[in-house]
């Protein structure tokens, strides 16, 4: 089930299963801040400085877009009964 509060990104922060900073893969919900609030998207890889997020609202469209790894607020699991390759 989603979080009460959906609509809020930061809500996503406690939903799922916690799971390290380090340790994001493929299908994760993370969470960024920024000023005035925050962002929620789907974990699909990274880079050496950013993450790659896929995401609805990003630039007032649905795409894959890079985040700063410094703004990462949480990681979160789905409950996986088949947990997709990394």
């Amino acid at each position: 089930l989603p979080p009460e509060k959906y609509l809020s990104a930061l809500a996503w922060a406690e939903w799922g299963r916690p799971v390290p900073k380090t340790g994001a893969m493929l299908g994760d919900v993370l969470t960024f801040v920024r000023p005035g609030g925050g962002h929620v998207g789907i974990y699909v890889g990274e880079d050496a400085t950013t993450f790659h997020v896929l995401g609805g609202n990003q630039s007032n469209a649905v795409n894959i877009t890079r985040i700063e790894k410094g703004r990462l607020h949480a990681v979160r699991r789905p409950a996986y009964t088949i947990q997709p390759a990394n």
